[in-house]
């Protein structure tokens, strides 16, 4: 059965057709369905242009972005930083032993990495604050400011990691401070559980 065939069967079945015909799109409609071939080039030319569209509008919104300076990451928030002096040696002073007592007494209490060391100024980069503190880093200097070099009871190295107790803006010493060690840690785990 050919297009023509099948057109006139159903022009021929439809009883509108047969009892009163008019003019009507529906035979523009039929005539068009009927006449247009699925597999032929023209029906399938939107597609390449829609995909081409859609490529382009997106590497439009990627060039607008860029343009524009968006980006994910919002701006670096500065550090926060905590000042703490560091009193010089004495040899008069009387020391407890150590306990995780005594570090529970601490206002702040912290683990760092000193990534600055000079005469006058160390400055320990936060790894975990135990007590009392937020800042990203926390800068000692000497509670002496006739003293010229930060001596004493810490001997600070570049890239060590250090364990610091504090009270009333004061590095604590007599061995409550002091670079990282097993010992010590275990009185600041201690101290300050989870």
């Amino acid at each position: 059965m050919n297009d023509d065939e099948l057109y006139d069967r159903l022009h021929g079945a439809d009883p509108a057709r047969r009892d009163n015909p008019a003019d009507s799109w529906l035979d523009d409609l039929v005539e068009e369905t009927m006449s247009t071939n699925p597999e032929s080039p023209g029906r399938k030319r939107w597609v390449p242009l829609a995909a081409a569209a859609a490529v382009m509008a997106v590497a439009a919104g990627t060039a607008a972005f860029a343009l524009l300076g968006g980006d994910d990451d919002p701006a670096p928030r500065a550090l926060t930083t905590t000042e703490l002096s560091v009193a010089g040696e004495d040899s008069m002073q009387m020391c407890m032993p150590v306990e995780a007592e005594t570090l529970r007494n601490a206002d702040q209490a912290l683990e760092g990495t000193a990534t600055e060391v000079t005469d006058d100024r160390v400055v320990i980069t936060v790894d975990k604050w135990f007590k009392g503190g937020d800042t990203d880093l926390v800068a000692l200097t000497p509670a002496d400011p006739n003293l010229v070099a930060l001596v004493g009871a810490i001997e600070f190295e570049e890239g060590q990691k250090y364990l610091i107790a504090a009270g009333d803006g004061q590095v604590s010493s007599c061995g409550l401070s002091g670079p990282y060690e097993p010992t010590l840690a275990a009185f600041y785990a201690e101290a300050f559980p989870g």
